[in-house]
């Protein structure tokens, strides 16, 4: 019985790699990404002004969010792909 379990991870190893032959490469593919708006943060605006001779920070502007139109571009992704050995 104890040498019938390497004969079995032998044998399940090699119907496996029969069976799965091949390999993962890496491709580059080209993707049309489409227009679409995105919400952008434009943060608030500082002025620093002296009065009684001390630096004082001074808001002048509110930081808002405000929705630009991103136009549709291509994108190289990298993807994983199962490659066959012939």
């Amino acid at each position: 019985m104890r040498f019938v379990y390497p004969l079995v991870i032998l044998l399940v190893v090699f119907v496996i790699g029969v069976a799965f032959a091949g390999h993962w490469e890496v491709k580059e593919v080209k993707v049309w990404i489409p227009g679409h708006y995105e919400k952008v943060w434009v943060p608030p605006v500082y002025k620093d002004v002296v009065i009684n001779n001390r630096l004082v920070r001074i808001k002048l502007r509110n930081g808002y969010w405000r929705v630009v139109w991103i136009p549709g571009h291509w994108k190289v992704l990298k993807v994983w792909v199962w490659v066959d050995d012939d």
